[in-house]
């Protein structure tokens, strides 16, 4: 295909938008259609490599959330470890208010991590940033596994949320931007999959650990148990692997949105190259980010202004790749609304009306995945796995994470295979029969009643297993992915702050919320929170699979929800992302 007739191939498709009755389709399956383009496939072996590496963040993500599971008894346990005192005398029930606080801290500390790292980002650099979220890993982790006050304990803690917060916003939007489209979902999904196995990995070390027979202080009559007293080593392995980070990250490339964004496009072809193929053709993507930055401009053609500015024919020739751009100009890409980078986006941007949608769809996933009752049946894991005969809790937090892991590399593979909004469709129906199934089963466990274990088991398994494919992973993946380039990093990280605030709300309210709807009323609460969420998507949220930023942008501003592709499955080029 001529170059040229490859730009009269995107303006055909940006002026079909104009036609009534418009369905939007990719500019590649037009010239698909009139024979004259062999699409191909795109690179994915590095950018999956490097998403792996930049995971590294999210499996911290998952190892600092899940430290307390193996940690907090023994750090309430008499022994040369301790840090809490137990007030309550009951083995079964060793929390205290501190200790509880010691868990949830670090959710206040991941709303300030959230709260800076979409500025980081915007300022240093995505690898930049994602590298400094590092050091409140390694002091907070350092200085936990050397404290034994509990006061200093909780501000450890709080200090390792605050690097939570940044790798939480940081890594799926680090991963959304180097991904090709049509395998952005599977490697965002590695997110949430990281996150499980972070859990997972912490869980299991935890188990391995030599087990001692302890007791807890101020109970005398209080009986003995065998648990792991070696909680500081888990804390070394965490500020280990939060150094290893560090060096990772400042290895990784820089993402191709972050470099156009701030003018250095010659330096953001050679990475786009380097990620996508060497055939990638540079000038699509360009001509794609500037549409993207500007959701009026989706009928340019090839010589309209952008704003008053220079024609696109300035910005991108019709030439291939970095040549195509005038005399190598670093600036080529930069307009006047943003000479300096990201310093012009305000908060006030997100209420504008190319943002204000995926604010509402953004923060709205986010609330919905905290208070759909994941924490609830994590908390009550150990009493239905009791109810079923199994009494030995620290193999079932293993079973739980297992399957948590599995189900999330399914995940992996589905999500640029079904979609996201039919996952996430499917996902609320599923959870919401799960959940209401549990609380059926609870409350038939205050009356006469003894359900059958095996029934309590497969409704565990089947909320865990439609979490790990559809409430867990997707928020992250689509609110990296559903901002226009220009407020994506900021956008991101108002999400984010979001979902850290709802965690701590819900951890907070659990036991109220315990005490007055009962156990099997908090599950059905959780179950008509699933099915406004059912509602929600359905009615708001666009199905983003095989669409570059600039196509979810033109559905967004098409008021098309649904992201209607009708016409044909969409086919990728490897020139879009």
């Amino acid at each position: 295909v001529e170059p040229e007739r490859k730009d009269d191939h995107r303006d055909r498709a940006m002026s079909e938008s104009k036609s009534p009755g418009y369905k939007h389709v990719a500019y590649s399956e037009i010239a698909a259609e009139d024979g004259r383009v062999e699409l191909e496939k795109e690179n994915i072996v590095r950018p999956a490599l490097y998403s792996i590496l930049a995971g590294l963040g999210a499996f911290m993500f998952g190892y600092t959330l899940g430290f307390t599971s193996p940690a907090l008894p023994a750090m309430y346990g008499q022994n040369s470890a301790q840090v809490f005192t137990v007030t309550d005398c009951n083995d079964s029930n060793i929390s205290s208010q501190t200790g509880s606080l010691f868990s949830s801290i670090v959710n206040i500390g991941a709303v300030f991590g959230a709260m800076v790292a979409g500025r980081l980002a915007d300022y240093i650099g995505r690898k930049f940033a994602l590298a400094s979220a590092a050091i409140p890993l390694v002091a907070g982790w350092v200085w936990l596994a050397m404290v034994r006050d509990p006061t200093q304990a909780i501000l450890s803690r709080a200090m390792a949320g605050v690097g939570v917060g940044m790798c939480s916003s940081l890594t799926p939007m680090y991963i959304s931007e180097i991904a090709p489209t049509a395998y952005r979902g599977a490697l965002g999904a590695l997110n949430q999959l990281l996150i499980t196995i972070g859990i997972f990995g912490v869980y299991f070390i935890g188990y391995l650990l030599p087990h001692e027979d302890t007791t807890y202080n101020s109970c005398p009559n209080a009986t003995t148990s065998t648990i792991s007293t070696h909680w500081p080593t888990l804390a070394w392995i965490g500020a280990a692997l939060s150094s290893l980070l560090f060096f990772v990250a400042n290895l990784l490339p820089e993402t191709p949105v972050y470099l156009l964004k701030i003018g250095q496009t010659q330096r953001a072809c050679t990475v786009m190259k380097k990620l996508w193929g060497r055939d990638f053709d540079t000038d699509d993507y360009i001509r794609m980010s500037i549409a993207g930055r500007h959701p009026d401009s989706n009928r340019l053609s090839v010589n309209d202004d952008i704003d008053g500015g220079e024609p696109v024919g300035r910005f991108v020739s019709s030439g291939s790749g970095a040549g195509g751009l005038e005399h190598g100009d670093n600036h080529a890409y930069d307009d006047d609304d943003d000479q300096d980078g990201s310093s012009s986006v305000s908060f006030g941007e997100l209420c504008s009306e190319e943002s204000r949608m995926p604010m509402i769809i953004g923060c709205g996933l986010m609330l919905l995945q905290q208070w759909s009752g994941n924490n609830a049946v994590i908390f009550f894991c150990s009493s239905i796995f009791k109810t079923a005969g199994l009494d030995n809790t620290d193999q079932a937090s293993l079973y739980v994470m297992a399957t948590q892991v599995i189900a999330t590399g399914l995940s992996v593979y589905l999500m640029d295979k079904a979609g996201r909004r039919l996952l996430m469709l499917m996902a609320s129906v599923g959870m919401a029969a799960a959940s209401g199934t549990l609380g059926f089963l609870f409350l038939l466990q205050h009356g006469s009643q003894k359900p059958p274990g095996w029934i309590t088991i497969i409704a565990l398994i089947t909320y865990i297993i439609f979490f790990s494919i559809g409430m867990g992973p997707i928020p992250w993946l689509i609110t990296g992915e559903i901002f226009p380039n220009r407020t994506r990093a900021l956008g991101s990280s108002v999400a984010t702050m979001v979902n850290w605030f709802s965690a701590f709300g819900v951890t907070f309210l659990f036991a109220n919320m315990e005490e007055s709807l009962q156990d099997y009323g908090t599950f059905w609460f959780y179950t008509s929170i699933l099915g406004f969420a059912f509602i929600f998507v359905f009615i708001l949220v666009p199905e983003t699979k095989g669409l570059s930023n600039w196509e979810i942008q033109l559905a967004l501003k098409r008021k098309n929800p649904f992201g209607e592709r009708e016409t044909s499955e969409f086919k990728s080029n490897g020139n879009f992302k």
